[in-house]
């Protein structure tokens, strides 16, 4: 929604730039269609960098939503991609589960989430192998929790 908003904003500004100067109307609508793709860009980057934060907190609720973030952003390194990939191999389940007329979806919403939670099983084993987090960034006393 904030990306939708962002690309309908900075398009509007493109299209009054267009109408105040024509050679500046010439150049915004060159880059008219790359600004959008570009804000796509680093939302995306965003949204899989803290893709697991729910696992992480699913894991361990005293772990507190920044340290949950961080440690998504750090254990998604490298796996952006990837996950992106994970999720684009839904498309045809996806529109299956629309010609379906929704029914499919009791089926696909499960298979789905089993393999987003199998994708984080993977990429923590991966990311306590590595060394990128240690087993206690997982583990936090209660009592030592935070309001964040």
């Amino acid at each position: 929604v904030f990306a939708g908003i962002l690309v309908a904003f900075l398009l509007l500004i493109s299209e009054i730039l267009g109408q105040i100067n024509t050679q500046a109307g010439k150049i915004s609508s060159l880059f008219a269609p790359i600004i959008p793709l570009v804000v796509y860009f680093f939302v995306f980057k965003k949204y899989y960098s803290y893709s697991l934060q729910m696992y992480l907190l699913a894991d361990n609720p005293n772990l507190g939503v920044k340290k949950a973030l961080t440690l998504s952003k750090l254990i998604t390194n490298g796996y952006k991609w990837k996950l992106f990939v994970l999720d684009l191999s839904f498309i045809g389940w996806y529109l299956l589960g629309m010609l379906s007329l929704g029914i499919g979806f009791l089926w696909i919403t499960p298979y789905w989430s089993i393999t987003r939670i199998n994708a984080y099983h993977f990429i923590k084993t991966d990311a306590l192998a590595k060394g990128i987090i240690k087993p206690e960034d997982f583990y936090v006393n209660p009592d030592k929790v935070s309001d964040n």
